[in-house]
């Protein structure tokens, strides 16, 4: 629900709603009849990026070739950085309903 809520406060964005399962997370875009279906992996240390593993469009099932045409402009992209600080991002696991960050801590 948090999550969902800090996506949806990004008026630049359309309505995206997420729903974690463990290790998978679907992501909704209603406007538009669009569903995938992915995880969250490690870009690099402060940010993290959803990798898209499969979807539909109007209920019709995406091939890669399509899924990667949706993002040919760059997927979806979450800087950490406003959160985490200068720490780094470890490890991302994903639960029913939310989802955990590892993350090693820089004291210098």
């Amino acid at each position: 629900e948090v999550f969902n809520k800090i996506i949806k406060e990004n008026t630049k964005l359309p309505e995206i709603i997420f729903h974690f399962y463990p290790g998978k997370v679907d992501m909704e875009l209603p406007e538009k009849s669009l569903f995938l279906t992915g995880t969250f992996v490690i870009e690099d240390e402060q940010n993290m990026k959803y990798e898209v593993e499969e979807g539909s469009f109007y209920g019709m099932v995406l091939k890669k070739g399509t899924i990667d045409e949706f993002f040919k402009d760059g997927h979806l992209t979450l800087n950490l950085e406003p959160i985490i600080w200068k720490n780094t991002l470890k490890v991302i696991e994903i639960y029913e309903g939310y989802l955990e960050l590892t993350v090693g801590i820089k004291l210098f």
